[in-house]
């Protein structure tokens, strides 16, 4: 178990430890002084961890994923915010799903998620459409229940119905979308705290924890990116070595 737990960290840069100790140190420090539940405590930690390991490219990131997103749903359901309820579950759905295929897929012996080809125009322009269309459904469903920061609430879970969809692709795209998202969430976060009331205040943990999502999400991105030019520097010179071969 200790040397499973040492293989993960062995591949940790100076900007994931950094990254680690600043979160679990603003996350504890902040949860003192604001004396926050252990819900919120409990579900920002187990974010980041999360987060963290998902842009290593960790199968096990799902896990703490599957623990995070469960706890958020709770704590999102106690603020009414129910585009962060909706959203929740939707992630919840694809960490089960990708955790089946982790578990029953056929290279479930790596630690790595493969990457898939590139996206087409033709995909693009789906999911563009899509996109549209769905943002028109949540502004009508959220506005039925008196969801706050409705504008924002809206977008954010179009943002991440989009980033999901590539998440299954499992392309660095979703990326982007989690970027976007991101910053959206600590805005909706930071309402509470400005209308100042204290259940608003004791949530500011959370706002630590998507910062950290933020810069991990940036991390992440370039490198699954470049770990696509690799793959496909890699095929490439498999066909021209095949090709030589056959003259």
């Amino acid at each position: 178990m200790m040397q499973k737990i040492k293989e993960y960290f062995a591949n940790f840069s100076l900007l994931d430890w950094v990254l680690l100790a600043f979160a679990l140190l603003s996350i504890t420090i902040s949860s003192i002084l604001l004396k926050s539940s252990a819900l919120t405590i409990i579900c920002s930690l187990t974010g980041v961890i999360y987060v963290i390991l998902w842009a290593k490219r960790y199968k096990i990131a799902l896990i703490f994923c599957l623990i995070f997103v469960s706890l958020y749903i709770w704590q999102s359901v106690n603020y009414q915010n129910w585009g962060e309820v909706i959203q929740s579950v939707f992630s919840l759905i694809v960490a089960i799903a990708l955790i089946f295929s982790w578990v029953f897929g056929k290279n479930n012996g790596s630690k790595l998620f493969s990457d898939k080809p590139q996206l087409n125009w033709q995909e693009w322009v789906v999911v563009s459409l899509v996109g549209i269309g769905i943002t028109a459904g949540y502004y009508f469903v959220l506005k039925e229940f008196n969801t706050p920061s409705l504008y924002l609430a809206t977008a954010n879970l179009s943002l991440l119905t989009i980033a999901l969809y590539f998440m299954l692709r499992k392309h660095y795209t979703m990326f982007l979308f989690f970027l976007t998202s991101n910053i959206i969430q600590i805005f909706i976060w930071l309402r509470p705290v400005f209308v100042g009331t204290n259940i608003g205040i004791e949530s500011i943990p959370l706002i630590f924890s998507f910062f950290t999502f933020f810069v991990s999400n940036v991390r992440g991105f370039f490198e699954w990116r470049k770990n696509v030019k690799n793959l496909k520097n890699i095929d490439e010179q498999i066909e021209k070595d095949k090709d030589k071969s056959e003259v």
